[in-house]
């Protein structure tokens, strides 16, 4: 992954104010390609683009087409990770009762501006142990593999998480004592 440096700090700072104002008006002339490639790498792609695409002349930028395919790609993701979780919670219907989504994914269409801001790209799903072994079981169904089994000690509510992945999506179970 690129570093980032001093010199740059001062485009980003510029960055992070334009997401917080919802400006849209960036110049993307202001960013460096170190920069931009480094945004880009780290999962920010997606703000810079949001952050400049209202300025004409941000599309004369050498970097321009960089950006808005890292903007495409989040949003391709996100759309995956959407149908995973309708496939998942399918699978699971008629056995559990209805998953419970917890933080990120629930969140991202009511919390971000768009839902393929939202940087994390796991899934969360709450599980009561009763019924963690239909959820593993169509996971395992689904193509997911268990990557992890982690026995909670922090607290007496959850008791295990489990981490499952297939290509680029990851889904975690929480499991808690109902």
């Amino acid at each position: 992954m690129v570093s980032i440096h001093v010199q740059q700090s001062s485009a980003l700072i510029s960055l992070f104010e334009a997401i917080s104002s919802i400006r849209e008006d960036l110049a993307l002339d202001d960013f460096d390609a170190i920069t931009i490639a480094w945004v880009i790498q780290s999962g920010l792609g997606p703000f810079l683009y949001r952050a400049v695409r209202r300025n004409a002349r941000s599309l004369a930028n050498s970097q321009w087409t960089w950006l808005k395919t890292a903007d495409l790609t989040a949003r391709i993701v996100i759309g995956e990770h959407f149908q995973a979780v309708r496939e998942v919670a399918a699978a699971c219907q008629s056995s559990i009762p209805p998953l419970t989504l917890l933080k990120g994914t629930s969140i991202s269409e009511e919390c971000y501006p768009e839902p393929h801001l939202r940087l994390m790209r796991d899934v969360d799903l709450l599980v009561a142990k009763e019924s963690l072994s239909i959820v593993t079981r169509s996971l395992h169904q689904l193509g997911y593999r268990q990557l992890s089994n982690y026995v909670a000690t922090m607290t007496s509510i959850i008791t295990s998480s489990r981490f499952f992945t297939k290509r680029s999506r990851s889904f975690k179970t929480w499991t808690y004592a109902a």
